[in-house]
């Protein structure tokens, strides 16, 4: 259903070089985060109450949820960015153009193509959030609702590269312009939460602390 593209990056990326050593690192990474957090938060030297161990399990929680959204966020921009990118440096797109898939075949097997393994990394560390429950502190519809903000950043995110890899020739113009725009993009949805109360007179007839929650990643988060 998504095309050929899709399909061929599906099938060669766990034949890929480091695939499997990548998410092995991503997780042994985040298992020394934790026995760091631990360290600096509650010690080796004597047993932690429940009410710590609830306080870890929360404060860990949040540690890696965050750290993945900020890496999530901008290596999605320019995985798809690059992935457009590298077409157009091989003049190789303009053979894509004049296939016979339809358009929605090239956007987004190039768009999920270069998503995958991000959107690997995140169902990876899913179960690693999972285990945090038996620590208490969060709750499973916390975890869930973790997961579907990280995956929604990545395709907004990655759609964001993509677009502007389409709109520019040069990769590194694409590159830097989808750092750019992101960074601009945060800036402004956190203003929204200042200047929307301001300009409406304060009035209740909308929520700015929800509607800034749809738009800002960090927020919903």
């Amino acid at each position: 259903m998504l095309g050929p593209i899709f399909t061929r990056e599906l099938v060669t990326l766990p034949r890929r070089a480091g695939h499997y050593g990548s998410r092995m690192a991503f997780l042994g990474l985040l298992g020394i985060l934790g026995i760091t957090t631990w360290q600096a938060t509650i010690g080796f030297d004597r047993d932690a109450t429940l009410g710590e161990t609830a306080g870890f399990g929360l404060l860990l929680f949040q540690i890696i949820v965050f750290m993945q959204l900020l890496l999530t966020l901008f290596f999605a921009a320019l995985s798809a960015a690059s992935a457009v990118a590298q077409e157009k440096d091989r003049r190789t797109f303009l053979l894509l153009l004049i296939t016979d898939m339809n358009d929605y075949e090239i956007v987004l097997g190039k768009l999920l193509g270069a998503l995958l393994p991000i959107l690997t990394h995140v169902l990876v560390a899913a179960p690693l959030l999972a285990m945090l429950l038996l620590l208490g502190g969060i709750d499973p519809e916390q975890v869930l609702q973790a997961v579907l903000v990280l995956v929604a950043t990545a395709i907004a995110a990655g759609s964001l590269g993509g677009l502007v890899a389409l709109w520019r020739d040069r990769t590194f113009q694409a590159l830097a312009l989808s750092v750019i725009f992101l960074v601009l993009y945060v800036c402004l949805t956190q203003a929204v939460g200042v200047v929307g109360p301001l300009a409406s007179g304060y009035s209740t007839a909308i929520d700015w602390p929800q509607v800034q929650a749809w738009l800002d990643p960090f927020i919903a988060m």
